[in-house]
């Protein structure tokens, strides 16, 4: 099943997207400054429940875990899902293609887009079906609701018939072409999908792809496209009450959800998601700065410096403490209560191919090596 294919004016600036897109961190032609030495720092006390070697990923993607399970892709293009209590394989699938959109997952059914625009739906490590879409994707597909949703890189919206693939709708906005190679806002609540286009986030009916309403959450303050690239980015924290996501670069925002009415919002820098709780909401700064926000008064709790420049993933948010990781995978454990750095875990996954996941069982570290592992006692 083939759509028509996107405009060429549109294609090329995808394109543009994809080779600029990970220049965006070398801009400057300064010298990267080298974090200071943390001096003795206490081991963290952690545990491998297991660990196991999936093959290696470079593409970004975001983890999660659906009925007690986890699924995620290798750079040769193999579907995997893992039972997330012993690691141990479920199925595995095939796609004979780089898969750039990372895994969506409801626990069943699995969906990847690879390079070549193929939307592939796989169920039991067997294809289901797969259809060729007009644009790349590199946000993880959404399956709901019997129907499997997308958002592409031209920043379109489609949803598609979870059964068959055929198209249901498709949202196309003008907005700017160039878009973020890393995972968009695409999500959903009280049968509505909320969608980030560019810096404006959208609540849709899934039923028939109409616009509920759009919130403007940023406004670019860049001189040049790539510095006007404001992206809502995941990993985001979303409650039936409210919606806390990152523009790239730009602002922090807290909205509710089924009114699209901004809550508060705080300039940041960040060129990563956030981690959030009933009460609290940590981002880090591009420069490694850590913060803590009361995500009900918007008034920030504290902030540290002592893992600045260095270059942190999202951090995870847990009763006592905020846990980071850095580039090369050595997690820092903060105390929530000021920020104080209370300890270190050399993992050796070097840099990780997905942000760090906090669940029941632990906490789960995915290296670009293909080492998946499961910590205990974080």
């Amino acid at each position: 099943m083939n759509f028509p294919a996107v405009s060429w004016p549109r294609l090329f600036a995808c394109c543009a997207a994809l080779l600029l897109g990970g220049m965006l961190a070398s801009c400057s032609t300064s010298p990267k400054p080298k974090p200071k030495d943390l001096g003795p720092v206490a081991n963290l006390e952690a545990k491998v429940r297991w660990q196991t070697n999936v093959g290696a990923s470079n593409s970004a993607q975001i983890l999660s875990v659906v009925n007690g399970r986890v699924a995620l892709a290798n750079d040769k293009g193999e579907v995997q899902v893992l039972d997330v209590a012993t690691g141990q394989p479920v199925w595995k699938f095939d796609a004979r293609n780089r898969i750039d959109s990372g895994v969506g997952f409801d626990g069943i059914r699995a969906a990847v887009v690879t390079q070549n625009n193929q939307l592939m739906v796989i169920h039991g490590g067997q294809l289901v079906w797969q259809v060729r879409l007009p644009a790349r994707s590199f946000t993880p597909p959404l399956l709901a609701g019997g129907r499997v949703f997308l958002l592409l890189a031209d920043r379109s919206v489609m949803a598609l018939d979870g059964e068959s693939g055929g198209l249901i709708w498709h949202l196309r906005e003008d907005t700017d072409p160039l878009v973020l190679q890393q995972p968009g806002l695409l999500t959903h609540r009280n049968n509505k999908l909320l969608v980030g286009q560019s810096a404006r986030l959208l609540r849709i009916d899934p039923q028939n792809g109409s616009v509920d309403f759009q919130s403007t959450l940023a406004v670019s303050r860049g001189l040049n496209d790539l510095e006007r690239l404001i992206d809502l980015i995941t990993p985001a924290s979303l409650t039936p009450e409210r919606l806390c996501v990152v523009a790239f670069q730009t602002q922090l925002s807290c909205v509710n959800p089924n009114t699209g009415s901004l809550m508060w919002s705080r300039a940041t820098s960040s060129t990563v998601g956030i981690s959030a709780d009933n009460t609290g909401l940590a981002n880090v700064q591009e420069n490694g700065v850590v913060r803590l926000w009361n995500i009900s008064s918007n008034q920030m709790t504290w902030d540290t410096e002592v893992l600045k420049f260095r270059s942190l993933r999202t951090p995870v948010l847990t009763p006592k403490q905020v846990l980071v990781a850095d580039e090369t995978a050595t997690l820092y454990a903060l105390d929530r209560k000021d920020g104080q750095l209370l300890g270190r875990l050399a993992t050796g996954l070097g840099p990780l191919s997905a942000e760090p996941l906090h669940i029941p069982q632990g906490l789960l570290l995915m290296g670009r090596n293909g080492q998946i592992r499961l910590y205990e006692g974080l």
